[in-house]
């Protein structure tokens, strides 16, 4: 069965503990460390994410930025008032949050998929995945989802995604469902644009 969580830098040193010396193991913060400058300059892309629903309490703030010497996206982010447990975390592609058809956050449409690929893991080959799929994130026992990951990404399409909308399903994401994972109802959505317009200074201290 695949694992519902992919790539997590925050959390990759523990997989290799068994592996290699203490000593040559990075900690979360050293990490970070290491990409923090992507996050400078406000050059970059954030999204201010509200609930799908206006009596709702889903609230958050995510960015994302892209090292083009390693060619891959990182993101980062923290929300509240979700479930405890998995949620699907997507870029759909149209830039709106609205009702459409009687669907909270209807007209964002589906998942960014400019290559017309089948839906998979965000760290599948670019042909068994959308550029638009991030996978899950993880609430905790008090609806709290602190994330941060890296997955390899075209420098065009992560151009791409400015203007589209991030949405956050009240289900996990199976990564393998068609057309978009089975994750659920859309929770929560904000529509991705230049860092200068979000404010999202309470991630610097995750």
């Amino acid at each position: 069965m695949r694992p519902f969580l992919r790539r997590p830098f925050a959390f990759f040193c523990a997989a290799f503990l068994l592996a290699v010396p203490l000593a040559g193991c990075q900690t979360a913060e050293e990490t970070y460390e290491e990409v923090a400058d992507l996050y400078e300059d406000d050059d970059y892309l954030a999204v201010e994410i509200e609930d799908t629903d206006a009596s709702g309490t889903v609230t958050g703030v995510a960015r994302f930025a892209y090292d083009a010497q390693e060619g891959e996206a990182y993101v980062q982010g923290r929300v509240t008032g979700l479930e405890p447990g998995l949620h699907g975390f997507h870029v759909h592609e149209n830039g709106s949050c609205a009702m459409q058809d009687g669907t909270p956050a209807g007209a964002a449409g589906g998942h960014y998929n400019p290559d017309d690929t089948p839906h998979g893991a965000p760290d599948d080959d670019a042909d068994e995945r959308h550029v638009g799929d991030f996978g899950n994130i993880r609430a905790n026992d008090e609806g709290v989802a602190e994330f941060s990951f890296s997955y390899v990404r075209d420098e065009t399409d992560f151009d791409n995604l400015e203007d589209r909308a991030v949405l956050i399903h009240g289900g996990r994401d199976d990564l393998s469902s068609q057309p978009s994972g089975d994750a659920g109802a859309r929770v929560g959505c904000g529509q991705m644009t230049d860092a200068e317009n979000v404010y999202d200074g309470m991630l610097d201290d995750m």
